[in-house]
């Protein structure tokens, strides 16, 4: 038993920062927000982290992730995960 687990379509990084954020209460910082964004709303979507999802949504909104060069890719992107805003 004690073999490796294999979680697919994620980066170590979007894991690492969802087990902190689950088990430590311990929120991603704003340089892993604005870096993997997109990832982390799909984790917390996948795994059902509400509250990880709500807050790198307004984590997203608040800081500089939405341009208008790519603001309809991220309208496109929210809708397909349900995001609240």
């Amino acid at each position: 038993r004690g073999g490796d687990v294999s979680i697919e379509h994620m980066s170590p990084t979007v894991f690492k920062a969802l087990l902190r954020f689950v088990y430590g209460r311990e929120r991603p910082n704003c340089h892993v927000v604005l870096e993997n964004g997109r990832e982390l709303l799909e984790a917390a979507d996948r795994f059902g982290c509400k509250k990880l999802k709500l807050f790198v949504e307004s984590e997203v909104i608040r800081g500089d992730c939405i341009t208008t060069e790519n603001a309809a890719c991220w309208i496109v992107f929210a809708d397909s995960h349900s995001c609240g805003y």
